[in-house]
């Protein structure tokens, strides 16, 4: 950031915690202030206002009152988890109700709403070139009581974003980030004891590892990781950092790259045609879907893609891609369509498909199977019996 921008932040962050109200109406970047740091002065100041987040193409309200969340309009997923979908600019008040008609408790339907609007904030957040605009509160026709306040809904998104084993791994490799604050009087915050004990501990030339002092190293990444996505702290990395950072990633490129290989097995010869291909239901076996998923999977699996494996890795990349071009010659055959529908209709509803040939061996193996039992080898008849089962488990003979 330049220093130009720099100061345009360090006013606009002044002006928010001065007096919010004066930004009403004026529209927000997030290069200038996080959605976290607005979300936390609205609450810190115990605003009532509406707050308008627009990321890409989706645009949502927000009514806050007291720094409460009460109500709000066009929030994506806001009862998925009850299988009840929103519909386009649906307010809270309206979902509930529809919710409430399909028999669901209130309780259920205002903890699912809670969730889903920590998530949206959480991931909003998150966005670039995201837009925010604080407006005159307007009380929703309906109210919705959710529990806890605008920042812990928040924060509770947050939490459910980044698994702990993602926050341990993330922060074990920043030990020796520098860690800065921003330019909020956080002094003003209303932040629980244990952020403000972190914030205490961070001084001009301090690294997260003199910030994370606890042993109970868990809880303080999720403190620290609360901090940065209020925009209270930030992590820098230093030039030795930065590049063991960048040969983790590259080992961690490496390990992905041969996980995608291993995907097909040691021998994708063995492989059927229509598997290597991802051909799964009937309704693929067409000459456009054929060709879709080859132009997917030869870009995915071509050999430039693996150069910086090893010379067996890079053998293998080649023999998968060569079975993917070999797989997509052998269904472009139209003469196969037919019989592989029937394959693939027969595996889609659990049941094995059975060929001309395998009825005939079936066939066969009944005949020694019969032969033995006969003769009274019934170790032998019963050995038939499981094989022409395995060839055609529907032969009613056997």
């Amino acid at each position: 950031m330049d220093v130009q921008s720099l100061s345009t932040r360090v006013y606009l962050y002044t002006e928010i915690w001065e007096n919010i109200e004066q930004k009403f109406g004026h529209v927000i970047s997030s290069d200038e202030c996080s959605l976290g740091l607005l979300l936390l002065a609205v609450f810190s100041q115990a605003q009532s206002c509406r707050l308008s987040i627009k990321t890409g193409m989706h645009s949502a309200l927000i009514s806050i009152h007291k720094g409460k969340i009460v109500g709000g309009q066009n929030i994506p997923k806001a009862l998925d988890k009850l299988s009840i979908t929103s519909l386009p600019n649906e307010s809270l008040d309206e979902l509930v109700g529809r919710a409430m008609s399909k028999g669901h408790a209130p309780n259920t339907i205002f903890q699912t709403i809670g969730v889903s609007l920590g998530n949206y904030l959480a991931a909003a957040n998150r966005v670039k070139d995201a837009q925010f605009e604080l407006m005159p509160f307007e009380a929703p026709e309906v109210s919705v009581p959710l529990s806890g306040s605008l920042v812990s809904c928040f924060l509770a998104g947050v939490d459910a974003t980044v698994p702990d084993d993602k926050l341990e791994l993330r922060f074990s490799r920043m030990n020796r980030y520098q860690v800065e604050q921003s330019s909020v009087d956080w002094s003003r915050a209303r932040l629980s004891p244990q952020l403000i004990g972190i914030l205490r501990n961070v001084s001009p030339n301090s690294r997260l590892s003199d910030v994370l002092k606890s042993r109970n190293f868990s809880t303080q990444w999720r403190l620290v990781n609360h901090l940065i996505a209020l925009g209270l702290l930030n992590l820098k990395a230093n030039k030795k950092a930065r590049q063991r950072n960048k040969n983790v990633a590259n080992d961690e490129k490496i390990a992905e790259m041969r996980e995608v290989l291993s995907a097909f097995g040691d021998n994708p010869e063995l492989i059927p045609s229509y598997k290597i291909l991802g051909l799964t239901v009937p309704g693929m076996v067409n000459a456009k879907s054929i060709n879709d998923q080859y132009r997917t999977l030869s870009s995915k699996y071509h050999p430039d893609k693996f150069m910086s494996l090893s010379d067996t890795d890079k053998e293998r990349a080649q023999n998968i891609f060569s079975r993917i071009a070999s797989a997509h010659q052998e269904l472009e055959n139209e003469e196969l369509w037919d019989e592989l529908k029937a394959r693939l209709d027969a595996e889609s509803r659990g049941e094995k498909y059975v060929t001309n040939q395998d009825r005939q061996e079936a066939d066969l193996l009944y005949a020694q199977a019969k032969h033995c039992f006969r003769r009274k080898s019934f170790s032998d008849a019963e050995k038939y019996v499981e094989q022409g089962l395995g060839a055609d488990p529907y032969n009613w003979r056997l």
